[in-house]
Order: structure tokens, then C-alpha cells, then sequence
């Protein structure tokens, strides 16, 4: 995956000395938007998740997801500021605090963590695709691909630490069973429709798988 992503990246770099930069259209402007004020929330999650977790091998994990989403912050911020895309709000920054001091009754468990982390980490994958889907400036393509590259390795490192432990892939054994093995019914003389609903719904389930193969 990181061979295609290089590739694509150096193809789409070789053009952008001849591109003539014109106005964002609505569909990336908010695409920059969303994808920021998620990366935001993402902060203050994974401060608080580390002001709760005892465990040192998650604690590692989400002080480099920590990172990476504000070096993302940086550079996405700065690319709206110069578009003059407004920029969302953010939480305040959490204190660092003892996680033996948070009763057992507000703490969540390594497991609840973990979960809520990687499906941050696949709606970030997915919301850089449809950036990239969205993009006609290849300045702004190549963002995208940036971002998600990182998003992608970061996934790959949390899976592997989920997969040590015993009982943090509970989203995994419920999309199997659930999701696949559910799928919508249409009555037969919808031919039409149900080929369009279908194709929408494989390609949603396609986009879904991406992420669940690489992060969970």
C-alpha cells in the first residue's frame, strides 16, 4: 500500500509545477473544514484517553496518534488560512492527570480506548479519500494523500498492539457477523432499484473494508 501511495504521490508532484491554482470549489473547501474539526475532536479524545489508561503499550500508541494529529493540524490549518477557508473551533487542551485518581465509575477501560481510537483513525482514512475523490488542485490531491499515508501506518501500528490483546476486537467479530451477514433484502421486480441500491451499497462496503482490513 505505502509503494502505491509513493507512486501516486511523486505522479501527481511532477504535475503541480505547471498547475495554475484556482479557488477551491465547496466540495474541498469542505472537505479541509470537516477533515480539521475531526482531527481537533481527536485530540481531545486521546488527551483524555491518556489521563484514564494505565497501560503503558496503549499510552505509547496514543501519544504518537497525539502527534500526528497535531502535526496534521498544523499543516491543514495553514493551507485553509491561506485559502481563507474559516477555521473550526477546538476544545481546550486537557491537563496531563494521575489515572489512579479517576474513580473506576468515569474511567473507561483499555478496551472502550483502544476501539474508539481506531474507529477515529478509519474515519480518517475514509474522510481522506473522499477529499482526494474532491480534489481537482493537485496541491491539494497530493494533501490528501500525505495525510492519509500517515493515518494508514499509525492504523497498522494500533492493529497490531489490538491484536496481542485478548477481547479489543469486539468491532471486528460484530462487523463479520453482523454487517456481512445481513444484508439488505429487495423484492425482485425492483430490478432498477435494486441495482443502483446495491451498487451503492457494495461500494460503501468496499470503502468500509479498506479501512477494517487495514485497522482492525
Amino acid at each position: 500500500m505505502s509503494n502505491v501511495l509513493q507512486a501516486l504521490f511523486h505522479t501527481i508532484k511532477s504535475f503541480m509545477d505547471d498547475e495554475e491554482k484556482t479557488p477551491l470549489h465547496i466540495g474541498e473547501a469542505m472537505s479541509c473544514w470537516t477533515y480539521l474539526a475531526g482531527l481537533k475532536e481527536a485530540v481531545g479524545y486521546e488527551e483524555a484517553a491518556i489521563n484514564v489508561t494505565t497501560d503503558l503499550e496503549l499510552r505509547d500508541a496514543l501519544e504518537d496518534g497525539l502527534k500526528i494529529c497535531r502535526s496534521q493540524i498544523k499543516r491543514v490549518q495553514e493551507f485553509m488560512i491561506a485559502e481563507g477557508i474559516p477555521i473550526p473551533s477546538a476544545p481546550d487542551p486537557k491537563p496531563l492527570s494521575d489515572p489512579q485518581a479517576v474513580p473506576m465509575g468515569a474511567r473507561m477501560s483499555e478496551k472502550e480506548l483502544a476501539n474508539g481510537v481506531s474507529v477515529k483513525v478509519i474515519a480518517s482514512i475514509l474522510a481522506c479519500a473522499t477529499g482526494m475523490s474532491q480534489s481537482i488542485r493537485n496541491d491539494l490531491g497530493l494533501m490528501w494523500i500525505e495525510l492519509q499515508s500517515e493515518q494508514l501506518t499509525f492504523g497498522a501500528t494500533l492493529k497490531a498492539l489490538m491484536k496481542k490483546r485478548v477481547g479489543w476486537k469486539f468491532l471486528r467479530l460484530m462487523f463479520h457477523r453482523g454487517c456481512l451477514n445481513n444484508k439488505p433484502k429487495m423484492k425482485k421486480h425492483h430490478h432498477t432499484f435494486r441495482w443502483c441500491f446495491y451498487f451503492g451499497w457494495s461500494l460503501e462496503l468496499d470503502l468500509i473494508l479498506l479501512g477494517h482490513l487495514l485497522i482492525l
